[in-house]
């Protein structure tokens, strides 16, 4: 099973993997999706019908439809729209004689309780439009990737501080450490060029925090800190 949404990947399946179960990613609105995923995949709906016909005439077996609103949807709208876009081209390829089975919701859910949407507010709104367009008897099988979802806030990372600088700094009025010059930098095994990298290249990263070990009831003296990762 594998997805398309142009001419030239039907033309390339018919000759590498002509019984493949085929499912068609179309573009939807992914504008209030902080990662916007439909100028890289899916296929306009206007060119929908030309293709199912191409897949027709290659003998193509065509099983259903594939979507994405984008990673960090913050409008829950979007996924109606998007599964009524998707309840057109089912429609649109049963006229044309295929046996649509199968609905990809994909992703976009945010796993962070603090997101500006909340997932029970997604859901309420996916269910509605699933019920309305793709009710239980409809034998449509519907699947989704909450990877994000699951994964986002799971994860503790544990680095080493393979150095350490102490800097004297001139005084700062504004310094809530006891009134000291001192400010400490660290350097650790890890950072944005590793396990960090989400932060320089995900717009929607998750929000990265120190866990504050012995620090949370030490009574040792608390300094300004920088902590730096490799180059």
């Amino acid at each position: 099973m594998m997805t398309f949404d142009s001419e030239d990947e039907l033309l390339k399946m018919s000759l590498c993997h002509a019984k493949a179960k085929l499912v068609l990613r179309i573009a939807v609105d992914d504008s209030k999706s902080l990662i916007r995923l439909s100028s890289k995949f899916g296929a306009r709906l206007v060119s929908v019908g030309k293709l199912l016909e191409r897949a027709g005439e290659l003998g193509l077996d065509v099983i259903g439809v594939s979507f994405h609103v984008g990673s960090k949807c913050t409008e829950s709208l979007a996924f109606q729209q998007a599964i009524a876009d998707a309840r057109h081209v089912f429609d649109i390829a049963n006229l044309l004689g295929f046996q649509m089975s199968l609905l990809d919701i994909g992703g976009g859910f945010s796993g962070r309780e603090d997101f500006q949407v909340k997932f029970e507010e997604l859901s309420e709104v996916i269910n509605g439009a699933l019920d309305e367009f793709f009710p239980p008897d409809s034998g449509v099988q519907i699947i989704a990737e909450p990877g994000r979802y699951f994964v986002e806030s799971a994860f503790t990372l544990a680095a080493n501080v393979i150095a350490k600088r102490v800097v004297i700094d001139d005084m700062d009025e504004h310094c809530d450490c006891e009134d000291s010059p001192k400010r400490m930098m660290y350097y650790l095994n890890d950072g944005v060029y590793g396990s960090l990298s989400c932060l320089i290249n995900d717009p929607a990263h998750s929000k990265v925090e120190p866990y504050l070990h012995r620090a949370v009831e030490s009574s040792e003296q608390r300094y300004r800190s920088v902590i730096w990762g490799p180059t």
